[in-house]
């Protein structure tokens, strides 16, 4: 789709708008549905904007604009069309089933005039129109943290009064549930007598981001740690004599062995955990079942209710039942399950699980291996870790025999098809990192009104903010 210029045309016949095309004879008429603007901001040849794939045809015409002007969602009113497949006095859509009439002009201000993402110069449709970053460093100068008794003769104080309009639905409850019903909770709204009201903290949340964007400033807060990843990018292994011959030079070749650890301590954000290292292999899922049974097969995690499958391998290589207390004595593999498999019979008959046996140390991991973690499975549900989870690790080197220290571990990962993804602080503008994240002692002037809170243990120093609830 591209962006092109024509001018608008009022029709003779009937109401509506032509659009006339530079090079084409006839003018095209604008469908209600393709129409993005309001009739009381067109004009006789006013030029306007359309996305297209091909100017000349009007079966592609996509979307009609006013430069400047506030983008309106079309109504696809049915008046005057007469009966249809979708317009017919009988249909689902008239007795209140199916799709609702999209008539926009009975939603919200935010709703109607929303702008589309090509006002950013963007080659697709973006869900949110997003400001781009500043490019420049915003202006930093010495905090000043004042208390509420201090006063300073070259500052201006007062009391900001504000009169908000929710032009989109607001949410605010009170933090103690009424009722709870299975695992659904019921919140009143916050209220005082029979005024419903939003906490002040809330309100000074939204002036400060709202001067974030108009000035520029840094961010008031950033994951150091999250990772942006939208999809499973990084292959365990192992690596095959197949794939190796088969493979084309352009994709990045797998480990040579799987390596798996079991959770000592878990880890979080800011402080470090600790796993046990040990033997690892690939059991069949067949020979599982064939031990346990299809219906024993839970791939949720263990639990009370769930427990753990234990296995021993015999001189053949067949795995048989085991239990707890041998594998404690390094005797028995615990296997950890994957995803649920796709397909059956003779597709399953690859399918293998993760086998692992303790025989190894016992390593500290620090903070950043359990922070990169939690950032890439933070929406899987029951991402936490637990005691006794079992969890793949990637070597640094692809080629590794075994791990046998912190310095041959590259991250920890949940399933053997893991995450890599790409680091927040590596894809956003060093310039607008927060404050706290900075090397200087200076501040924004957005954080140096409304305070700094530091997550981080460096030498910045938090603040409390002189805009201030009354």
């Amino acid at each position: 789709m591209a962006t092109h210029k024509g001018k608008l045309k009022k029709k003779t016949k009937g109401k509506g708008w032509q659009l006339i095309i530079e090079g084409r004879e006839q003018p095209i008429d604008i469908p209600l549905r393709k129409k993005f603007f309001r009739d009381s901001d067109a004009t006789e040849d006013m030029e306007v904007e359309f996305v297209s794939k091909r100017p000349n045809d009007p079966g592609s015409l996509e979307q009609v604009t006013i430069p400047n002007m506030p983008v309106v969602e079309p109504s696809t009113s049915s008046k005057g069309q007469g009966k249809g497949r979708n317009h017919g006095r009988n249909s689902r859509r008239d007795s209140g089933h199916g799709r609702q009439n999209n008539d926009r002009s009975k939603l919200s201000p935010a709703g109607r005039y929303k702008a589309p993402a090509s006002y950013l110069q963007q080659q697709f449709h973006n869900p949110y129109t997003f400001l781009p970053f500043y490019l420049d460093h915003p202006r930093h100068d010495s905090a000043t943290p004042l208390t509420a008794d201090e006063f300073d003769s070259k500052r201006y104080t007062g009391v900001l009064k504000l009169k908000v309009d929710t032009i989109s639905p607001l949410m605010t409850c009170d933090p103690n549930e009424y009722k709870k019903k299975k695992e659904h909770r019921f919140f009143r709204a916050l209220t005082i007598g029979k005024d419903v009201i939003v906490p002040a903290t809330g309100v000074r949340g939204a002036m400060r981001s709202l001067l974030s964007v108009l000035t520029g400033c840094s961010l008031t807060y950033m994951n150091g740690e999250a990772r942006v990843c939208q999809d499973r990018d990084k292959n365990l292994g192992p690596d095959t004599e197949f794939a190796k011959q088969n493979r084309r030079p352009d994709v990045e070749p797998l480990p040579t062995n799987i390596f798996l650890a079991e959770i000592v301590k878990p880890g979080s954000y800011d402080s470090p955990g600790k796993i046990r290292l040990g033997d690892a292999q690939l059991i069949k899922l067949n020979d599982l079942i064939r031990l346990f049974g299809p219906d024993s097969i839970n791939r949720s995690r263990p639990s009370r209710g769930n427990k753990a499958f234990f296995v021993r391998i015999d001189e053949n290589g067949i795995p048989v039942a085991s239990n707890e207390c041998e594998y404690k004595e390094g005797k028995a593999w615990k296997v950890k399950l994957s995803g649920r498999p796709v397909g059956s019979g003779q597709q399953l008959e690859g399918k293998s699980e993760g086998g692992f046996r303790r025989n190894g140390e016992t390593i500290e991991l620090p903070a950043e291996f359990w922070a990169a973690y939690n950032s890439l499975n933070c929406h899987r549900v029951g991402y936490e870790l637990r005691k006794g989870d079992l969890v793949w690790l990637q070597a640094k080197d692809l080629n590794a025999g075994n791990i046998e220290s912190l310095d041959d571990i590259e991250s920890i990962q949940w399933a053997r098809w893991g995450k890599r993804g790409q680091a927040i602080r590596d894809l956003v503008n060093e310039k607008i990192w927060p404050d706290y994240m900075q090397d200087s002692d200076e501040v924004s002037v957005v954080t140096d009104m409304f305070g700094m809170v530091n997550p981080m243990k460096n030498s910045q120093e938090a603040f409390a903010g002189r805009v201030r609830p009354q």
